[in-house]
């Protein structure tokens, strides 16, 4: 019988762990129950931090479902085409474009899909320098590592996020599953990094700027109650502007509820004017 549950380890601090222990069936419960017999056998530690192998297991699915759509049916048809009957009869070779996915880490230091710059350098962004930094710094695929980690954590029992595995990936943003479409396609001359996109409805202005404008509002909160409505009003005296470009506020835009990314772009677009003075002066040029 096996037997399982999270165990404090210390009496100050936060050490646990989760260990799974055997007990025989057969066996009294009055030696069971006592230390001196051994009569409990640990098995094996469940890793506290269950959530990087959930993380890991959810990119191995989906990467697993993606192989078996691009069989070798789909490589075939991506290589030579599909073979289209039209309507008067003729039939036509047709070659497919393909939407792809990169594996790469979320919100690590090297976040562009399309080249290894680093997070320390963004504030060269739209520069010359930034551009040509860029074109020097092309993302490539580097399956060597990613393997190497693998063979670490499969066959090594190295944890995901240990150090045998984020020494060779964390520098570069990758993650420890290979990527399906490269494995597929990438003999074909496929580079998926290029085709990849920056999502500004769900990047930016559901992502970046809700999170700016919900920490520019508790900082008004904390400086003074009253810039807080003196901000909802601005934003209630902002008339509407051509259909469906800029819509009426509501009357407390403070609250940020039941918003959806068309609000979030209108405030965006307003931001400025109805932030303006109500921030010390030194803090305000800067906001």
């Amino acid at each position: 019988m096996f037997w399982s549950d999270a165990t404090h380890l210390t009496q100050f601090g936060n050490a646990s762990t989760w260990p799974v222990y055997l007990f025989f069936g057969n066996q009294s419960k009055y030696a069971c129950a006592c230390p001196t017999t051994n009569a409990c056998h640990p098995i094996t530690f469940i890793p506290s931090n269950i959530s990087n192998i959930l993380t890991h297991c959810k990119r191995e699915l989906f990467r697993a479902l993606w192989r078996i759509l691009l069989d070798d049916e789909f490589v075939d048809a991506y290589r030579n085409g599909v073979v289209i009957k039209c309507y008067d009869g003729v039939s036509i070779r047709k070659k497919q474009k393909s939407v792809l996915l990169a594996a790469l880490r979320d919100k690590g230091d090297c976040p562009c899909p399309q080249c290894f710059l680093p997070k320390s350098c963004f504030n060269q962004l739209g520069l010359k320098a930034d551009i040509s930094a860029r074109i020097k710094s092309v993302r490539l695929y580097l399956r060597d590592k990613i393997v190497v980690a693998r063979k670490a954590i499969y066959q090594l029992g190295a944890p995901i996020k240990g150090t045998a595995a984020e020494c060779l990936l964390k520098e570069f943003s990758l993650v420890q599953t290979l990527n399906t479409f490269t494995e597929r396609l990438g003999h074909l001359g496929l580079d998926f990094f290029p085709i990849l996109v920056v999502d500004l409805l769900h990047e930016f202005e559901l992502r970046v700027f809700k999170s700016i404008l919900k920490h520019l509002i508790r900082l008004l909160y904390a400086i003074n109650h009253e810039a807080v409505a003196l901000l909802d009003e601005r934003f209630r005296s902002i008339p509407s502007f051509r259909k469906g470009a800029i819509q009426c506020f509501p009357s407390n835009i403070s609250d940020m509820k039941q918003r959806a990314a068309q609000h979030f772009e209108d405030i965006l677009q307003c931001a400025i004017p109805a932030f303006e003075g109500l921030f010390p002066d030194s803090h305000d040029e800067v906001v």
